[in-house]
């Protein structure tokens, strides 16, 4: 009374002249009422446009409301609704449906008016009509949507498996179904951005599953073809079979059709004779009657109206209407919940094969049939009523038909418990059977709160028309093509249309299909009931999946994509070629094999040949052999990739031989395109590991300048330039020669003066002195007693003091730098530039390994610690230990760990090569996100801290780590210039000796024969002359050969002895430096005082 009251008074109110419209067309649901949808309609519009009159200048704008219902087909909705009541100078139309709904009855009314409307350049405004058809702009051009598609709730479905971590679904739709189609299309669109991977399974529910096999529909069109008179209930009786159920007639309909046997036929085309029955004509008619029966007897049977067409025209039933006689309306394809209705079916088959010639013969076989019904009949009836009442209670009032949902939930078997995952739409989360735990969206607008945006919508967008319009607005008033204004035509309708579909604010979007976009959904969770765990507003989606009920009380892990395909083919040579076989072994045992192409062709196929049997029934099955290039594509398609082996727990899993590993795996390229990991539970790199040398003794220090192969080769030295000195000193001729002068007579020779007089030994270098003069010179110390005589010795001493001068300054240069610098440490200079002489290596095939070679820059370091790879890292540890390898390039987590185990071995440079350890899982595992999430939880908790500091950083003994800081020490490749030096004075030295000795022995032979001729002269000299008596002289020849001081050459010396009274002797000596001197001797001391003078003036 209230609502009515609020109606009428704002009907009143109006005062202003009414000059436009905006029809709102309702849409009311059999529950409804039209009257109470009008007053909510009301309401919304007068909440946003202050009243049912809005007024726009000097124009004015009212609401027209329009009851969809008074309008039973489409020609007497588009005549007496759309033309009659909406097109009345309305600048919009608003269609309103309470509900979504997608019933074939609002469907054709929405068709109908949109199309009429949009034929007139009208917007129309679909509140809750939410159906792909609408988005067809080409058929409704100025239809605007004022909330979202059903597609749009692909949206909300990829939002939800990527909060839930689910990247491999299946979508199930129904085939031929426009909505269905356009959601998939959108799913497929845009499921790359949510990281739904390639290969999701589309699968087209068919609908009904089949009742019937392919045996028994060939006995329905076998039956049918032996005698096409048969009904379909004929054709059941006589398809019956004990192992399958009973086909319905309906069933037996559908196979017909199928096969392309109908029971109609064009209307001008004649009858087969052959099929035509003989009848009487001018008989027959109907009868209508009506009967009652209880539980204990049948009713009787009495005559009602016959249902003409007259008594169900529109001008009846508006009589009924407005007399307030209520019809009763049975649910369209619903179980009647009258069981008389099924009587009358009983009645019908009983009534088969009768003829009757007038109404009075039918009735009266009708009352005979209606008696000769048992009450068990009755009573079967009666007691199948709780369950028909059950199904209207379920299905709320609407057809009670099962659904598409409903069918595929009710056959989806074990698909619907522990361990799935229903994610369904709307319009499916209204089946009363789906499955517990499923998760599904449902628009978080209500129909009211559409209708007021499509209210703002319109105001907005006619307050800026008609600001910006210079001339009157004339919408169309009626269906009349030529009352159409061409202003309105085609500018003013374009440009409403325009500022509608522009409309941007906080609430309301559009696309460019006039769409609606961002609008609210609920999250709804099916358990038991319907709860609400989350909502989407925009592009945020809130999720509380804490509160979720999952069938099995846990949320079911990802599914993955089989392994195992099964591949349907057909013969097409060249690219498969088929041979039958009785067993399928026999393909692997065919090689080239001649296969019929054609009656009157044959080819050689070479093969290899795969099995490929065919199936024709459930339990008949034939062989066949495949070959050619597609099956050849297929074999190669199936093959892993060629280039590397699968082996270790990488293997393992991609074996499906195990599920998960776990240990020091590392997480790169190659391994991820074979395996799944898990989120990182620890970072590291690599590092190099290598022994640690400790630094000599102190009292050695002294020695480090230089490495024992250099001492070595300078104790070498030492002894072959002191022995070399020595001989080539002992070797020479020219040290003293001692002869007798020419100008004595022979007689003067004394006999203990001999022509040629040997060495003097205190003369000689012994190897003695020749030692002590070498570590003399090497020691810089000055206490050598006797330098060598001959040239050649002193040449090599010359070469030997330059020698020790360079030595003894590098030695002494080299020790500062041990005492003071810092000596850079033996190892790896770099990756890319590795030194000499030092080992390296990795172990094969693993991380680290294809990680240089992976990188070309470090090529060369990976040729040269092939060699040195080893299969383990426990055999890289032992060999670094024994000595055998210098470096180790592995994980720094598990260098670290050995360093700190071994106290000789130390880690050396910074990380490189960066990376992390993962959880290994088989190839789109479902376990792949719940681990990730346990390892980020115990990574939060300080959980894997813990663990590392217990095993990794616990090390083994307390290792004492020494900083020692030495020069680099000097190598015998460093003073090879040196030696080859000394090696060099040393060679010379014996080509002069030889040269030396070579010419002493030619001089030595020449004096000697010149000395024996003079000494032949003087002898027949005197003999000619005769004795005579004189003073007795002594003359004596002392030249000898010198190489002294730069001189070389013979030294002239003599001295003569005269014999005079007093026994005196008088001895002049002359020498090539120094004038002669005569000095008187005693006679008894004159060979003593000879030799004394002789060497002083030697």
């Amino acid at each position: 009374m209230v609502l009515h009251y609020m109606v009428w008074f704002l009907a009143l109110s109006g005062v202003y002249a009414i000059d436009y419209k905006v029809s709102v067309l309702i849409f009311a649901e059999p529950h409804d009422s039209f009257d109470e949808l009008q007053v909510a309609v009301t309401t919304a519009f007068v909440e946003v446009f202050g009243n049912t009159t809005y007024r726009l200048g000097n124009d004015s704008i009212q609401a027209v409301f329009v009851d969809a219902k008074s309008g039973q087909n489409r020609l007497e909705l588009t005549q007496d609704i759309v033309c009659g009541q909406m097109l009345n100078s309305s600048l919009a139309s608003v269609i309103f449906s309470p509900s979504p709904t997608s019933s074939a009855k609002f469907l054709d009314l929405v068709t109908s008016s949109a199309y009429t409307l949009s034929f007139y350049k009208l917007p129309v405004v679909g509140v809750m009509v939410r159906d792909a058809e609408f988005s067809k702009k080409n058929i409704y051009p100025t239809f605007v949507r004022p909330t979202a598609a059903l597609s749009d709730e692909a949206f909300v479905f990829l939002h939800i498996l990527l909060r839930l971590q689910y990247r491999q679904v299946v979508v199930l739709s129904v085939k031929r179904d426009p909505n269905a189609d356009e959601f998939v299309a959108e799913f497929e669109q845009r499921r790359a951005e949510f990281k739904i991977i390639d290969g999701v399974v589309h699968r087209q529910s068919p609908g009904r599953p089949r009742t019937t096999s392919r045996a028994m529909d060939r006995n329905i069109l076998r039956s049918c073809r032996e005698d096409p008179r048969r009904t379909s209930t004929d054709i059941q009786v006589f398809v019956t079979s004990p192992n399958e159920p009973v086909p319905s007639r309906r069933t037996i309909r559908r196979r017909l059709q199928v096969a392309g046997l109908y029971g109609r036929r064009p209307v001008k085309k004649s009858y087969a004779p052959q099929y035509q029955c003989p009848t009487v004509k001018h008989g027959g008619g109907s009868e209508m009657v009506w009967g009652c029966f209880s539980d204990t007897s049948m009713g009787p049977l009495k005559r009602i109206q016959d249902n003409d067409p007259k008594h169900t025209s529109g001008h009846v039933a508006n009589w009924f209407r407005r007399r307030r006689v209520d019809l009763l309306e049975w649910p369209s394809q619903s179980p009647d919940l009258n069981p008389i209705e099924h009587m009358w079916e009983e009645l019908e088959q009983r009534l088969k094969g009768f003829r009757a010639s007038n109404a009075n013969q039918i009735f009266a076989q009708l009352e005979a049939a209606w008696k000769s019904i048992p009450m068990t009949v009755v009573q079967t009836l009666l007691d199948s009523m709780p369950r028909r009442c059950q199904a209207v209670i379920d299905a709320k009032g609407y057809p009670t038909k099962k659904d598409d949902a409903t069918r595929i939930f009710a056959n989806a078997g074990d698909l619907t418990g522990k361990g799935k995952v229903w994610i369904v739409s709307e319009s499916a989360g209204e089946a009363h059977n789906v499955p517990n735990g499923s998760i599904g969206c449902r628009l978080g607008q209500t129909a009211l709160s559409v209708l007021r945006d499509s209210f703002s919508i319109l105001k907005f967008a006619m307050e800026k028309v008609w600001r910006e319009s210079e001339t009157d607005i004339l919408p169309p008033v009626e269906c009349d093509r030529d009352s159409l204004d061409h202003e309105w035509n085609t500018a003013q309708a374009p440009a409403l249309l325009s500022e509608i579909c522009g409309v941007s604010t906080a609430r309301v979007n559009f696309n460019d299909n006039c769409e609606r976009i961002g609008v609210e959904y609920d999250v709804i969770n099916f358990h038991m009931e319907r709860r609400h765990v989350g909502n989407m507003i925009g592009d945020t989606l809130r999720l509380d999946e804490d509160s979720i009920e999952w069938a099995g009380g846990s949320k079911p892990l990802e599914i993955s994509l089989p392994k195992h395909l099964r591949v349907v083919t057909v013969a097409d040579p060249p690219f498969v070629y088929i041979t039958p076989v009785t067993m399928p072994s026999q393909c692997a045992e065919l090689g080239s094999t001649q296969v019929e192409w054609s009656v009157f062709d044959r080819i050689l196929v070479p093969g290899p040949w795969y099995s490929c049997p065919k199936k024709i029934s459930v339990n008949t099955t034939e062989y066949f052999c495949c070959a050619g290039l597609a099956i050849d594509l297929l074999s190669n398609l199936s093959l892993p990739e060629t280039g590397y082996t699968i082996g270790g727990v990488i293997g393992e899993l991609d074996g499906d031989t195990a599920d998960m590993a776990i240990g020091g795996i590392t997480i790169n390229p190659e391994r991820e395109r074979i395996v799944d990991f898990s989120e990182p539970w620890l970072y590291h790199g690599i590092r190099i590991l290598e022994k640690n040398i400790p630094r000599d003794s102190p009292m050695q220090s002294f020695l480090q300048p230089l490495q024992s192969s250099l001492w070595s080769a300078l104790f070498v030295s030492v002894l072959l330039v002191g022995l070399a000195i020595y001989c080539l000193d002992f070797k020479s001729p020219f040290e003293r020669f001692y002869q007798s002068d020419h100008g004595f007579d022979q007689e003067d020779l004394r006999p203990e003066f001999e022509l040629w007089v040997g060495k003097d030994e205190d003369d000689n270098v012994n190897f003695g002195e020749a030692m002590w003069f070498v570590w003399g010179v090497l020691l810089n110390s000055g206490v050598s007693e006797k330098t060598p005589r001959s040239c050649s010795a002193r040449v090599l001493g010359i070469v030997w003091c330059g020698f020790c001068m360079i030595m003894v300054a590098s030695y002494t240069a080299n020790l500062a730098a041990f005492l003071v610098l810092d000596q850079p440490e033996k190892g790896l200079t770099g990756l890319r530039n590795p030194s000499a002489n030092f080992s390296f290596g990795t172990v094969l095939n693993s991380n680290v390994y294809q990680y240089f070679k992976r990188h070309v820059e470090l090529s060369s370091m990976f040729r040269k610690m092939e060699p040195h790879n080893v299969h383990r890292a426990s055999e890289a540890v032992h060999s670094l230990l024994n000595g055998t390898l210098d470096a180790f390039i592995w994980d720094s987590t598990r260098l670290d760990f050995e360093a700190a185990r071994h106290c000789e071995l130390r880690t050396r440079g910074s990380l490189f090569g960066r990376s992390a350890y993962g959880i290994g899982l088989q190839k789109n595992s479902p376990w792949t996100p719940h681990i990730t999430s346990a390892i980020l939880r115990m990574s939060e908790s300080g959980v894997m801290e813990n663990l590392d500091q217990k095993w990794i950083d616990r090390g083994g003994p307390n290792c004492v780590v020494e900083a020692h800081k030495s020069p680099a020490r000097l190598g015998l490749v460093n003073m090879k210039d040196i030696f080859i030096l000394v090696s060099s004075g040393v060679a010379l030295g014996m080509f002069l000796s030889f040269v030396e000795v070579s010419y002493g022995r030619w001089l030595a032979d020449k004096g000697r024969r010149r000395i024996l001729v003079q000494r032949y002269f003087r002898k027949w000299h005197d003999l000619s002359l005769g004795p005579r008596r004189r003073t007795r002289r002594l003359a004596y020849n002392l030249d000898r050969l010198i190489v002294r001081r730069g001189f070389s050459g013979l030294e002239r010396c003599s001295f003569q002895v005269a014999l005079g009274l007093y026994g005196m002797a008088y001895v002049k000596a002359n020498a090539l430096s120094a004038s002669p001197q005569w000095r008187a001797v005693k006679n008894g001391d004159a060979d003593t005082q000879e030799r004394k003078f002789g060497s002083t003036a030697e």
